[in-house]
């Protein structure tokens, strides 16, 4: 299966999808993770604005069946899942990180949360902690 994750820089998860410069790809395939490529978060041809919309995502991506970012709309997650690409909302920040957990099935679709289980387990968020264990 290939996964794309919205990057800031090939590194950094970006938090909004259409301000991204670009996607990294995996291919994930029994719990094994493979960097394929960087693509350009590019408009389309019939793009009016400046803005990216879901379209030229959806052409951008579309040979990928997981698309993972901090944060989408709506609407584009709706016309993504239409076209056929599963959303996945994450607070990951590290691309390999989220496209390694996804490929665990241990990446949580921050989405997808209750927001009334927030309230009853808050989560302790450290900066320091990279998510490696040394």
């Amino acid at each position: 299966m290939k996964i794309a994750i919205a990057t800031t820089d090939g590194n950094v998860l970006a938090r909004e999808p259409d301000n991204a410069p670009g996607f990294v790809l995996y291919e994930v395939t029994a719990g094994t993770v493979r960097r394929l490529e960087y693509r350009k978060n590019r408009r389309g041809p019939r793009s009016a604005v400046p803005m990216i919309k879901p379209r030229d995502i959806s052409n951008t991506l579309k040979d990928c069946s997981v698309f993972v970012t901090g944060s989408i709309g709506a609407h584009a997650r709706d016309f993504l899942e239409n076209t056929g690409i599963e959303v996945v909302v994450t607070n990951e920040w590290l691309v390999d990180r989220a496209a390694a957990l996804f490929a665990l099935t241990l990446l949580t679709d921050d989405s997808r949360i209750d927001p009334e289980d927030l309230e009853a387990y808050p989560r302790e968020i450290d900066d320091m902690d990279d998510g490696f264990d040394a």
